[in-house]
Formats: C-alpha cells, structure tokens, sequence
C-alpha cells in the first residue's frame, strides 16, 4: 500500500486468540478497488492475542498496523486510541472476536457513502453466533428497518450493528468526557448518535458479518436492573451533550427506562424504590407519555395498593413495551 487509505477499519482486541485469526483473515480477504488499513488496539491481553496480530503485522506491514499499548487501557480508551490513529476517509469497525463473511463488505459501504453525500452512516445484518460459532440467529434486527433512518429513531434504540457499519471520519470534535471515562457502559451507540446527527443514516439489507454472543459477557451478565440504570445515565449525559435539542425524546425515553426498572424492581420485591421510580417516569415525560395513561394508572394502583387492587379484579403482568 501506497497510497493513503480510503477505509480503516478500526479493531479492538482483549483475550481473544481463539478468534483473532479469522477476524483479521476476514479483513485480508476483502476485494476493493482501493487501499485500505486494519488498526489493531490489543489491550494487553494475558493470552497470547499480541503475539497472533504481530505474525500478521510482519506477514501483512501495508495492512495490519497494531499500537503499542504497555497498560491496559480498557475499551474506551483502547478504542479512542484506535480511532485517532486511523488514516482513512472512512470508518469501519470490527472486534477481534467477530468476523466478516461478504469479501465486498468495504466495498459496497465505501461505494453507498460516496454515492449519497447526505449519509454520515451505512450499515448491513449480521448473524448471531455463540462462542463456538454456533448460529443463534440470522439477522441482527427483531423488526424491519426503514432503508434511511434519522438521530430521532437511533435515540429509540441502538439497532446499528457495530461490526456492520461504516461512516465518515471527523464528523465531530473530541469524544466527551463521559466516553472517554467509561461513564457509560458502551463506545458505539454515542458514537452513532454523533455521527448521525451530521447526516442520514443507510442500511443495506444483506448479511455482512457474524457477531458473537458470549453467554459470559462482561454486558451479557449485568443485571437487568443496572443495565437500565445504565441506559438512564446515558441518556441523560446525551442530553447535556446535544444540548437538549432533543429533549422531549430523550425524556420519553429516560420515562420509559424509569417505568421498565420499577418493572424489574417489583420482581425482586424492592416495592418503595419500584414505586418511587414510576413516579419519576410520570414527572420525567408528563405530557409525552411512552406508554398510555390508563397502563400507568393500572401499574400505580397494583403496586400502591396490591390487595385491592386484585380485589378488583386486577391481573396481568404490566411488562414495558419498546
């Protein structure tokens, strides 16, 4: 490689050797008429991942470039690095325990983004797999995705998968604070809403990748609970960020997120926090409900008062609805 890349795909790596060799051969195998770079985080692993990229790096040196981290960093500041140290127009990501399965992935992105100036963002499907490569699932999506999408519907949820998506570097200054710092338990969803919010977001509907769902994951094992705790925090840290120029959509959202924890909360009989956490769902989006006012009246009435409650003929399990 000769030339400054078009693509840089941006990997980051920890404890994964028994998957790092077809992550990197899944890159090497795509077909494109430009140049791209694969920029490897490593973070230090206790196994012997930095060995198997350093084969690749000596084997593929135009490609493969791997940074040298002498402490762990841990994923967001691994990632930032990679992120800074990249050279390419276009930003692709994928971790070193996921893989590739189309070989045009680079190309058929990269073609999108300069075809439609207006796109910050191109993604694709992926499959799910377990840790042995068993298939979970086919698709990535539990329901249809509109070919654009905007910042507003992202707000909803995160359904851009991170090792399917590619979009213009530079769309946005220095990663806050709350990234860097790992005050939030995930890089590529704020990312995404940065990205987005410079231009429309594209999906192509077509498998590019398998995702791998370890049933041991560091995110996979959080308690509902501090996984919605979480989310709350989140949204409330992207709505100092944006400036509250989304504020009645976050709000709806931070309700929402209260309303499914006091959900979780009474199953574990923790009743004063469930109905303190209602309450402040009620205050948070009072006149933009995400979900009806009568649901909210039924759940108040079973938790404040359960005797009467089914005395009057009240059943049902009042579970959130996204």
């Amino acid at each position: 490689m000769t030339a400054a890349p078009k693509v840089s795909v941006l990997m980051i790596t920890y404890n994964h050797a028994p998957f790092i060799a077809e992550a990197i051969e899944s890159v090497l195998m795509q077909q494109t008429n430009f140049d791209f770079e694969l920029v490897i985080g490593e973070d230090c692993s206790p196994d012997n991942t930095r060995e198997l990229i350093a084969q690749y790096v000596a084997q593929y040196p135009a490609i493969v470039r791997l940074l040298p981290a002498t402490k762990n960093l841990g994923a967001h500041r691994n990632f930032e690095q990679v992120y800074k140290a990249a050279k390419g127009d276009y930003f692709a990501h994928l971790e070193g325990d996921d893989y590739w399965t189309a070989a045009d992935k680079l190309q058929v992105f990269a073609d999108h983004l300069d075809a439609n100036p207006k796109h910050s963002t191109v993604f694709g499907d992926v499959e799910l797999i377990d840790t042995d490569g068993t298939l979970i699932r086919d698709h990535y999506f539990p329901h249809d995705i509109a070919p654009v999408t905007t910042i507003e519907e992202l707000f909803v949820a995160d359904y851009i998968p991170n090792m399917a998506v590619m979009y213009r570097r530079n769309l946005f200054g220095d990663f806050p604070s709350f990234i860097t710092e790992a005050k939030v338990p995930m890089v590529d969803w704020p990312l995404h809403l940065m990205n987005a919010d410079t231009g429309d977001l594209a999906f192509i509907d077509r498998v590019f990748a398998r995702y791998r769902q370890h049933d041991g994951g560091i995110w996979s094992g959080v308690d509902l609970r501090k996984k919605v705790s979480a989310h709350l925090n989140l949204y409330q840290l992207l709505n100092a960020h944006f400036n509250y120029r989304f504020d009645r959509l976050i709000k709806k959202q931070i309700a929402f997120n209260y309303y499914w924890l006091a959900t979780e909360q009474m199953k574990f009989g923790e009743r004063r926090a469930a109905i303190g956490n209602h309450l402040r769902a009620l205050k948070t989006s009072p006149f933009n409900m995400p979900i009806s006012y009568g649901l909210w009246a039924r759940l108040l009435a079973r938790w404040s008062f359960p005797q009467l409650y089914q005395r009057l003929g009240g059943a049902g399990d009042l579970q959130p609805n996204s």
